[in-house]
């Protein structure tokens, strides 16, 4: 039997528990589908250089099914509220 694992927010929290559970879960195992209201994902300790001329805006945030997001050891599906699956 697959367990399906939900998990509400790919912020810090959401995406470190489904890094944690996917090491525990074999894809086989566990489907993990990740829900946020975002499609973009902020790299929020870049947001510190943006005051200061040392990172643009556009530098610390991907979308998330953008090649560098696929790179995570973590395959999940990403959804978000009130908008159809792909």
């Amino acid at each position: 039997m697959q367990h399906r694992i939900v998990i509400l927010g790919a912020g810090t929290g959401g995406t470190l528990t489904a890094n944690r559970l996917r090491s525990q879960y074999p894809a086989e195992a566990a489907s993990i589908t990740v829900v946020d209201q975002d499609d973009r994902h902020v790299y929020q300790p870049g947001l510190l250089f943006v005051p200061f001329g040392l990172a643009r805006p556009e530098d610390i945030v991907r979308p998330r099914g953008s090649p560098a997001a696929r790179r995570r050891r973590v395959p999940t599906e990403w959804h978000r509220p009130g908008r159809p699956r792909r």
